[in-house]
């Protein structure tokens, strides 16, 4: 009997740890489902027409561009997948991301668990799961939320793998390998990992500097095992450097688009994000982070080391967007979860004894326990309301369309889907089509012509002129009013389709070009809600006269095809 006991506390455990895991699973699920058809984000079609194209064509290209979209091709492989069995629409598309948003949180839940107590994993996970920007990141069709996946994947199996190390060397083997796949897909789906596994060797090695201090004492006899580890790891960085990755990797850090060169310098972006979500958390950071040390010394250097040097890379680099540090956010929710897990019993006791203190001398016949339970709901809530992240989720979870003058956190893009029809009708008799979004007409109206955005004609760090061919599409991009001008004269008919984002953006479509627009074009009335501004031209050859740019009209068929969209 006594024997048999343990094994069934172990089996309770564990069923226990797979409940807790299929609830936050179908809670996470829930949330990245609610209002699953809102307004997308340009970069999700990306995936949808290269999947539309392997399906159809059996190659990767962008609306008959004649260069692959290859980047992120796990995605778009599974996307194209989800397509084949469920059919194409951007929902569909949207779902890989789902599934692993939800995946991720359940996978943080078990790691922390493991490393600490329930309690912990339950708020580490619970965090993670409502983080606003996470949220978002997890329902758009991108690959972001596998490329946080399969890091956190990687980065547990080295964690066992440095804590037991006596494991057996099938497990080692298995352990390895599985890091190995794990930070591989990682790297696929996004270059910028390699920060992340940079940290990671960091841990490893202050994780055994006592093993490495220690055979360095022993003599050079003991010391072979750490110079050939370290003649290995010169050797591949001399490869990584010399194929070509090393260059590219350090143009990269330096480089950034022009709609991004606001926060280039700002090596605040990342502080002022954190601020503004979980200001509380990260003004006290520093001590929780202590206090995971305390409860877990491996487990709480892992994750701050990890989140610290990720953060401070990209504090560094030029391009920054909350999304490029993803991948880290889990950690940083691992060590607030492990931390005010740590202090619960400690809070506990106090306000026991508070309440009992209260109770006996102010609440007269009020139970104990009901002003106990009052009491921590009240704490609880009040310091649930005191994050931006907070309102930012419930605003996010709030039913029906967003409002125009105060989008949910994350959305208020323009509503091409609602906008469709109208901008099918107006642009069927245009010769042709100029749009400031350079992917969406191809999939909502199945044509693009000219693709009127700044930050097209900045490629390889350099300013191209204006109709230079934006590469993956292979349509002409133009920004001046001018090279419009231009069009304009060579075609008796066309329309502008412009979207409020963008709209008079030094890196979108300039204040020059919109007062060129908003003087000589016909605006065509449509409901502010929409966020899309269109204007329409109809004349004669001769009525634009000259324009100032010498223009070949010979040259603009170039680009000016038919593409056949999934929504024409």
């Amino acid at each position: 009997m006594a024997s048999r006991q343990p094994d069934g506390g172990k089996d309770r455990m564990r069923q226990g740890r797979w409940i807790d895991s299929a609830i936050l699973f179908v809670f996470a699920l829930g949330i990245r489902l609610n209002d699953l058809s809102f307004a997308p984000d340009v970069d999700e079609f990306h995936h949808v027409l290269a999947a539309q194209s392997l399906l159809s064509d059996g190659n990767l290209s962008l609306a008959g561009g004649e260069a692959p979209y290859t980047r992120g091709l796990l995605y778009t492989l599974i996307v194209a997948g989800f397509f084949a069995i469920f059919g194409e629409s951007l929902e569909v598309a949207r779902i890989p991301a789902i599934l692993g948003g939800a995946t991720l949180v359940v996978v943080l839940y078990l790691w922390v668990r493991s490393a600490s107590n329930r309690l912990a994993g339950w708020i580490s996970a619970l965090l993670l799961c409502t983080y606003p920007f996470g949220i978002y990141l997890t329902q758009v069709s991108r690959f972001y939320s596998l490329h946080a996946l399969f890091f956190l994947l990687g980065v547990m199996a080295v964690h066992r793998l440095v804590s037991d190390p006596a494991d057996g060397w099938r497990q080692t083997l298995t352990l390895g390998a599985g890091a190995t796949v794990a930070l591989a897909l990682a790297f696929h789906l996004q270059i910028t990992v390699v920060v992340g596994i940079g940290a990671l060797a960091l841990w490893i090695v202050a994780d055994r500097a006592n093993w490495i201090v220690n055979r360095v004492r022993r003599g050079p006899r003991s010391s072979i095992p750490l110079v050939a580890v370290a003649g290995a790891v010169l050797l591949l960085g001399g490869v990584i450097w010399f194929s070509g990755f090393g260059p590219r990797a350090l143009f990269l850090f330096q480089y950034a688009d022009p709609w991004a060169f606001e926060h280039r310098d700002n090596l605040r972006f990342y502080h002022r994000h954190l601020q503004s979500g979980y200001g509380p958390l990260w003004a006290f950071f520093p001590i929780l982070i202590l206090v995971t040390l305390h409860r877990n010394l491996r487990f709480g250097l892992l994750c701050p080391l990890l989140f610290g040097v990720v953060l401070v890379a990209h504090s560094l680099a030029a391009w920054k967007h909350p999304r490029y540090v993803f991948y880290v956010m889990p950690f940083f929710f691992a060590i607030v979860g492990v931390a005010i897990a740590g202090v619960v019993p400690a809070l506990r006791a106090l306000l026991t004894q508070l309440v009992g203190r209260i109770g006996s001398q102010f609440a007269g016949g009020i139970a104990r326990p009901v002003l106990l339970i009052g009491t921590t709901v009240g704490v609880v809530g009040f310091a649930l309301v005191g994050f931006g992240a907070s309102s930012d989720f419930v605003r996010m979870m709030q039913p029906g369309p967003d409002s125009l003058e105060s989008p949910r956190p994350y959305r208020g893009k323009a509503e091409w889907a609602t906008a469709q029809p109208t901008l099918m009708e107006l642009s069927r008799d245009a010769e042709v089509l100029v749009s400031y979004s350079h992917l969406k007409p191809p999939y909502y109206l199945g044509r693009l012509d000219v693709i009127l955005q700044r930050n097209h004609l900045y490629q390889g760090d350099i300013w191209q002129p204006e109709f230079t061919l934006q590469p993956q599409l292979a349509r002409p991009v133009i920004s001046r009013p001018e090279s419009l001008a231009g069009i304009v004269s060579c075609y008796g008919s066309g329309m502008v389709i412009g979207e409020h984002f963008g709209w008079r953006d030094p890196a979108g479509v300039p204040s020059g070009t919109v007062d060129w627009i908003e003087e000589e074009l016909n605006p065509v009335p449509l409901p502010p809600e929409w966020r899309i501004l269109v204007y329409t031209w109809e004349s004669d050859d001769d009525e634009w006269g000259e324009t100032g740019l010498d223009v070949d009209c010979a040259q603009y068929p170039v680009g000016l095809q038919g593409t056949e969209g999934s929504q024409s």
